[in-house]
């Protein structure tokens, strides 16, 4: 994608690699080569090709020149000279910790106040995009956590209603519009500004060491009230090009189609849905192997019962953020003092 190879399976230098710059590299084959193994001492004397070093070397440069290239550049360059452009606005001042950049993503794209007046019309576009997929990732969080909730007292053998009971066990004796309607707090303010609504959610699922499962619920409800307050460009990549049947559109008809009924029964037929998806999904994906065939799925029947196989994930889907602020720190466009991120010696290549 970066044009630093030809894309082939054994890779030739790409239009976008300079023989020269790219010299350090050569250095590390002519060391993988050798017979006898490099000291300590070999390794002191070899700090200039570390990975950390690369940003004032001219490797550095090529890489540079490759990911960002010029302002009028299209294509990938130009995506991720304007994802750095906002991850330096979003970083600088921050405090240095791995676990927030999403979240420091978060606030700027989506929580700022008159961002479209802090950077060019471009920019601003670029950033509504990321506004709609970083929304987007708390709503598919949101199913992750249900769907390990559901499943978890299935660790041992044991019945699908069981599970079921489990979940809902702890639900508030409302109705879904009282708890998921008229009780979700607006999600922007009085000029269409989102408002940080999810990031006070995972404060309350924090504060009280995990989520309940009507935060869960919470968190999908959120993401379908949202539709009617999101601009064209945010909207897009918020519902994503592809139908997902278990996206916002969803979420939508299911609250207008059981907002009369009691929580408890309407999160009760919810469950019962997620297991005749989870079956039909896998049902889709087996395969003959020359072992027999095979189901793709941690959740196996054992006759009448049914056992879930190791742990289904529970994380936030990863956006790549952290590993993209790590290139950048590389590469000197973004740095910190030890304890906040700010621009680094490089940063005006991007920003520029």
């Amino acid at each position: 994608m970066l044009g630093l190879t030809d894309g082939t399976r054994l890779p030739r230098p790409g239009p976008a690699a300079d023989a020269d710059q790219l010299a350090t590299l050569d250095e590390v084959v002519s060391l993988a080569e050798r017979d006898t193994p490099l000291s300590v001492a070999d390794l002191n004397a070899l700090r200039h090709l570390c990975v950390c070093a690369i940003g004032d070397a001219p490797d550095g440069t090529c890489i540079r020149d490759a990911y960002f290239a010029d302002p009028g550049s299209s294509g990938a360059a130009r995506t991720h000279r304007r994802s750095a452009a906002l991850l330096l606005g979003a970083l600088t001042g921050d405090q240095v910790d791995g676990e927030s950049v999403d979240m420091s993503m978060d606030r700027w794209c989506c929580f700022r106040p008159g961002l479209s007046e802090l950077m060019s019309d471009d920019l601003h576009t670029h950033a509504l995009v990321w506004r709609g997929a970083l929304l987007r990732n708390w709503s598919v969080w949101a199913w992750r956590l249900i769907w390990a909730r559901l499943v978890s007292p299935l660790s041992g053998t044991g019945t699908l209603e069981h599970a079921i009971a489990e979940f809902v066990r702890d639900l508030p004796d409302a109705t879904v519009r009282e708890a998921l309607i008229d009780g979700l707090p607006p999600v922007v303010d009085e000029v269409g500004t989102p408002l940080p609504v999810e990031h006070d959610l995972y404060d309350e699922a924090l504060d009280s060491d995990d989520w309940t499962v009507l935060g869960m619920l919470q968190l999908i409800a959120v993401g379908a009230k949202r539709l009617d307050h999101l601009d064209p460009v945010t909207r897009d990549a918020f519902t994503g090009e592809v139908s997902d049947d278990l996206g916002s559109g969803y979420v939508v008809d299911w609250l207008a189609r059981d907002a009369d009924r009691r929580l408890t029964d309407a999160v009760t037929d919810l469950a019962g849905a997620l297991f005749h998806r989870a079956e039909s999904v896998s049902r889709q994906k087996m395969q003959w192997t020359r072992y027999g065939l095979r189901l793709p799925t941690r959740l196996r029947r054992v006759g009448d019962r049914w056992r879930l196989e190791g742990q289904e994930g529970r994380g936030a889907v990863s956006l790549r953020l952290p590993t993209f602020t790590n290139v950048m720190q590389q590469l000197g466009v973004l740095a910190h003092d030890g304890d906040t991120w700010h621009p680094g010696r490089h940063a005006a290549e991007v920003v520029s």
